[in-house]
Protein backbone atom coordinates (compact mmCIF):
# COMPACT_ATOMS: atom_id res chain seq x y z
CA UNK A 1 0.00 0.00 0.00
CA UNK A 2 1.30 3.45 -0.92
CA UNK A 3 0.97 6.14 1.71
CA UNK A 4 1.18 9.86 1.06
CA UNK A 5 2.69 11.59 4.04
CA UNK A 6 0.26 14.24 5.27
CA UNK A 7 1.40 17.61 6.52
CA UNK A 8 1.80 17.45 10.31
CA UNK A 9 0.94 20.55 12.33
CA UNK A 10 2.27 20.61 15.87
CA UNK A 11 1.97 23.40 18.44
CA UNK A 12 4.44 25.58 16.57
CA UNK A 13 2.50 25.47 13.32
CA UNK A 14 1.49 29.08 13.70
CA UNK A 15 5.09 30.18 13.34
CA UNK A 16 6.39 27.50 10.93
CA UNK A 17 4.40 26.51 7.86
CA UNK A 18 5.57 24.06 5.17
CA UNK A 19 6.78 25.76 2.00
CA UNK A 20 4.20 25.96 -0.82
CA UNK A 21 1.33 24.83 1.47
CA UNK A 22 -0.59 27.76 2.90
CA UNK A 23 -3.31 28.57 5.39
CA UNK A 24 -5.36 31.53 4.15
CA UNK A 25 -8.51 33.44 5.06
CA UNK A 26 -10.71 30.67 3.61
CA UNK A 27 -9.22 27.88 5.73
CA UNK A 28 -11.72 26.30 8.13
CA UNK A 29 -10.46 25.36 11.60
CA UNK A 30 -12.13 22.58 13.59
CA UNK A 31 -11.67 20.96 16.99
CA UNK A 32 -11.41 17.18 17.42
CA UNK A 33 -15.24 16.89 17.47
CA UNK A 34 -15.61 18.75 14.19
CA UNK A 35 -16.80 22.02 15.69
CA UNK A 36 -15.64 25.13 13.82
CA UNK A 37 -13.16 27.34 15.70
CA UNK A 38 -11.53 30.68 15.03
CA UNK A 39 -7.97 30.63 13.80
CA UNK A 40 -6.80 32.26 17.04
CA UNK A 41 -8.59 29.71 19.25
CA UNK A 42 -7.24 26.83 17.17
CA UNK A 43 -3.61 27.88 17.43
CA UNK A 44 -4.00 28.77 21.11
CA UNK A 45 -5.32 25.26 21.83
CA UNK A 46 -2.51 23.64 19.85
CA UNK A 47 0.10 25.73 21.64
CA UNK A 48 -1.31 25.05 25.10
CA UNK A 49 -1.15 21.31 24.39
CA UNK A 50 2.65 21.58 24.41
CA UNK A 51 3.18 19.54 21.25
CA UNK A 52 0.84 16.73 22.32
CA UNK A 53 -1.67 17.43 19.57
CA UNK A 54 -1.51 17.33 15.79
CA UNK A 55 -3.97 18.41 13.11
CA UNK A 56 -5.13 16.76 9.92
CA UNK A 57 -5.14 19.03 6.84
CA UNK A 58 -7.52 18.78 3.90
CA UNK A 59 -5.63 20.12 0.88
CA UNK A 60 -7.07 21.94 -2.11
CA UNK A 61 -4.43 22.84 -4.66
CA UNK A 62 -1.62 24.59 -2.80
CA UNK A 63 -3.98 25.73 -0.04
CA UNK A 64 -5.16 24.14 3.16
CA UNK A 65 -8.95 23.99 2.91
CA UNK A 66 -9.49 22.63 6.42
CA UNK A 67 -7.51 21.85 9.56
CA UNK A 68 -9.06 19.49 12.09
CA UNK A 69 -7.46 18.98 15.47
CA UNK A 70 -6.70 15.39 16.43
CA UNK A 71 -7.43 13.98 19.85
CA UNK A 72 -4.51 12.98 22.07
CA UNK A 73 -5.22 9.33 21.24
CA UNK A 74 -5.27 10.03 17.48
CA UNK A 75 -2.06 12.05 17.77
CA UNK A 76 -0.38 9.26 19.73
CA UNK A 77 -1.47 6.63 17.19
CA UNK A 78 -0.28 8.87 14.35
CA UNK A 79 3.11 9.29 16.00
CA UNK A 80 3.42 5.53 16.54
CA UNK A 81 2.60 4.94 12.88
CA UNK A 82 5.19 7.51 11.86
CA UNK A 83 7.81 5.79 14.01
CA UNK A 84 7.01 2.41 12.43
CA UNK A 85 7.50 3.88 8.96
CA UNK A 86 10.74 5.68 9.81
CA UNK A 87 12.42 2.90 11.82
CA UNK A 88 13.62 1.02 8.68
CA UNK A 89 14.92 4.31 7.25
CA UNK A 90 16.92 5.03 10.40
CA UNK A 91 18.60 1.63 10.12
CA UNK A 92 19.85 2.49 6.63
CA UNK A 93 21.91 5.45 7.81
CA UNK A 94 25.63 4.75 7.77
CA UNK A 95 25.23 1.77 5.44
CA UNK A 96 26.02 1.45 1.71
CA UNK A 97 23.17 2.68 -0.50
CA UNK A 98 21.45 -0.18 -2.38
CA UNK A 99 22.14 -0.11 -6.09
CA UNK A 100 19.35 0.42 -8.61
CA UNK A 101 18.80 0.81 -12.32
CA UNK A 102 16.00 2.44 -14.30
CA UNK A 103 15.04 4.33 -17.43
CA UNK A 104 14.56 8.08 -17.50
CA UNK A 105 11.85 10.03 -19.34
CA UNK A 106 13.81 9.72 -22.61
CA UNK A 107 14.23 5.97 -22.22
CA UNK A 108 17.90 6.15 -21.32
CA UNK A 109 19.25 3.65 -18.81
CA UNK A 110 20.49 5.17 -15.56
CA UNK A 111 22.02 3.41 -12.56
CA UNK A 112 23.29 4.57 -9.19
CA UNK A 113 26.83 3.45 -10.04
CA UNK A 114 26.90 6.11 -12.78
CA UNK A 115 27.40 8.70 -10.04
CA UNK A 116 30.28 7.28 -8.02
CA UNK A 117 32.25 10.00 -6.27
CA UNK A 118 29.27 12.39 -6.22
CA UNK A 119 26.66 13.30 -3.65
CA UNK A 120 23.36 11.75 -4.77
CA UNK A 121 20.01 13.09 -3.60
CA UNK A 122 16.99 10.81 -4.07
CA UNK A 123 13.28 11.50 -3.92
CA UNK A 124 10.81 8.58 -4.03
CA UNK A 125 7.28 9.52 -5.11
CA UNK A 126 4.28 8.62 -7.28
CA UNK A 127 2.04 10.70 -9.51
CA UNK A 128 -1.13 10.70 -7.38
CA UNK A 129 0.70 11.79 -4.22
CA UNK A 130 -0.33 15.42 -3.58
CA UNK A 131 2.36 16.14 -0.98
CA UNK A 132 4.95 14.82 -3.45
CA UNK A 133 3.81 17.33 -6.05
CA UNK A 134 3.33 20.23 -3.67
CA UNK A 135 6.94 20.17 -2.48
CA UNK A 136 8.39 20.22 -6.01
CA UNK A 137 8.46 24.03 -6.43
CA UNK A 138 10.37 24.32 -3.16
CA UNK A 139 12.87 21.67 -4.25
CA UNK A 140 13.28 23.42 -7.60
CA UNK A 141 13.98 26.67 -5.79
CA UNK A 142 16.56 24.95 -3.59
CA UNK A 143 18.41 23.60 -6.64
CA UNK A 144 18.27 26.89 -8.56
CA UNK A 145 19.50 28.96 -5.64
CA UNK A 146 22.27 26.69 -4.32
CA UNK A 147 23.21 23.67 -6.41
CA UNK A 148 22.53 24.38 -10.09
CA UNK A 149 26.19 24.81 -10.95
CA UNK A 150 27.53 22.08 -8.67
CA UNK A 151 29.00 19.20 -10.65
CA UNK A 152 29.41 17.04 -7.54
CA UNK A 153 25.70 16.84 -6.62
CA UNK A 154 23.11 14.79 -8.52
CA UNK A 155 19.36 14.96 -7.92
CA UNK A 156 17.39 11.84 -8.89
CA UNK A 157 13.61 11.57 -8.86
CA UNK A 158 12.49 7.93 -8.55
CA UNK A 159 8.84 7.70 -9.59
CA UNK A 160 6.88 4.51 -9.05
CA UNK A 161 4.67 5.05 -12.11
CA UNK A 162 5.27 4.34 -15.77
CA UNK A 163 6.77 6.75 -18.26
CA UNK A 164 3.45 7.91 -19.72
CA UNK A 165 1.90 8.83 -16.35
CA UNK A 166 5.11 10.44 -15.13
CA UNK A 167 5.57 12.57 -18.24
CA UNK A 168 1.97 13.77 -18.05
CA UNK A 169 2.16 14.89 -14.41
CA UNK A 170 5.56 16.56 -14.89
CA UNK A 171 4.22 18.62 -17.79
CA UNK A 172 1.89 20.18 -15.22
CA UNK A 173 4.46 20.15 -12.40
CA UNK A 174 7.97 20.83 -13.77
CA UNK A 175 10.72 19.23 -11.70
CA UNK A 176 14.47 19.81 -11.92
CA UNK A 177 15.42 16.36 -10.60
CA UNK A 178 16.48 13.78 -13.22
CA UNK A 179 13.46 11.47 -13.22
CA UNK A 180 13.44 7.68 -13.54
CA UNK A 181 10.21 5.69 -13.97
CA UNK A 182 8.86 2.32 -12.75
CA UNK A 183 11.02 2.42 -9.63
CA UNK A 184 8.90 0.26 -7.29
CA UNK A 185 11.70 -2.28 -6.84
CA UNK A 186 14.11 0.47 -5.82
CA UNK A 187 11.55 1.74 -3.30
CA UNK A 188 11.37 -1.73 -1.77
CA UNK A 189 15.14 -2.03 -1.51
CA UNK A 190 15.23 1.36 0.26
CA UNK A 191 12.40 0.31 2.65
CA UNK A 192 10.17 3.18 1.52
CA UNK A 193 6.58 2.90 2.78
CA UNK A 194 5.39 6.52 2.69
CA UNK A 195 5.78 9.27 0.14
CA UNK A 196 7.63 11.44 -0.48
CA UNK A 197 10.76 9.96 1.07
CA UNK A 198 14.19 11.56 0.65
CA UNK A 199 17.74 10.19 0.81
CA UNK A 200 21.19 11.72 0.64
CA UNK A 201 24.09 9.47 -0.35
CA UNK A 202 27.63 10.70 0.25
CA UNK A 203 30.54 10.54 -2.18
CA UNK A 204 31.61 7.18 -0.75
CA UNK A 205 28.20 5.64 -1.47
CA UNK A 206 26.89 5.65 2.09
CA UNK A 207 23.41 6.74 3.22
CA UNK A 208 23.68 9.82 5.45
CA UNK A 209 20.08 11.03 5.31
CA UNK A 210 16.87 9.00 5.05
CA UNK A 211 13.68 10.78 5.97
CA UNK A 212 10.05 11.50 5.19
CA UNK A 213 10.90 15.16 5.78
CA UNK A 214 11.85 17.39 2.88
CA UNK A 215 12.88 21.02 3.20
CA UNK A 216 14.67 22.39 5.17
CA UNK A 217 16.09 19.20 6.69
CA UNK A 218 17.08 17.87 3.28
CA UNK A 219 19.00 21.03 2.44
CA UNK A 220 20.86 20.87 5.75
CA UNK A 221 21.84 17.26 5.05
CA UNK A 222 23.16 18.11 1.59
CA UNK A 223 25.18 21.02 2.92
CA UNK A 224 26.53 18.86 5.72
CA UNK A 225 27.85 16.25 3.30
CA UNK A 226 29.39 18.87 1.00
CA UNK A 227 31.14 20.48 3.97
CA UNK A 228 32.89 17.24 4.96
Amino acid sequence: MMICLSVVFAAHAQETKPRMIAVDSSTIFKDSLGNIMTREAFYAAMKSAGGKLQATPVLEGDKIKELKMKTEKETRESQQGYERMTAPLEKMKGKPAPGFKGNDLDGRSVKLDDFKGKVVVLKFWFTKCKPCLMEMPGLNEMIESKYKDRQDVVFLSLCLDNQEKTKKILRENPFLYHTLCNMKNAAKSYHVSAYPTHFVIDKKGGVVFASLLGLPELEKAIDGVLAD
